[in-house]
């Protein structure tokens, strides 16, 4: 009975922290977005270093936001460690979601800015799971 009690309320949260972090996603895809069209089709900058330049910025929100809002960690000792992780876990994303936008837009010719909102959405369930585990766990 009480296995079962402290499981709801386990799924309750983790799904809480699920809504809160798509949330973020959101904002930070926002940001991403924003940034991608002004340097890619304002600014004429090539597509690949306009994704490089606005992945940089929107990742760094994305990490303030989620230390604070979704994961409510405070923990200062661990500050550096955390945002070290997070570098590498957000660096992998990058390399794989660089990967894929360049295979999407050149070969199956793609608008660079569908591919990526697809690239996206495929991949925050992952990551969130990769953050919580081991970026964000209060271990």
């Amino acid at each position: 009975m009480f296995y079962n009690l402290s499981f709801k309320h386990r799924v309750k949260r983790q799904l809480k922290n699920f809504r809160r972090y798509c949330y973020i996603s959101l904002c930070s895809s926002g940001v991403l977005f924003t940034l991608l069209f002004i340097f890619t089709s304002l600014l004429n900058i090539y597509y690949i270093l306009s994704f490089i330049m606005a992945f940089a910025i929107s990742a760094t929100l994305n990490f303030t936001l989620n230390k604070i809002y979704t994961f409510n960690f405070f923990n200062p000792k661990r500050l550096a460690k955390q945002y070290y992780q997070f570098f590498i876990v957000s660096f992998s994303a990058f390399s794989v979601n660089i990967i894929l936008l360049y295979i999407l837009v050149e070969f199956f010719h793609s608008y660079y800015l569908v591919a990526q909102l697809t690239i996206g959405l495929v991949g925050s369930p992952i990551l969130f799971i990769i953050h919580r585990r081991f970026v964000f766990s209060h271990k």
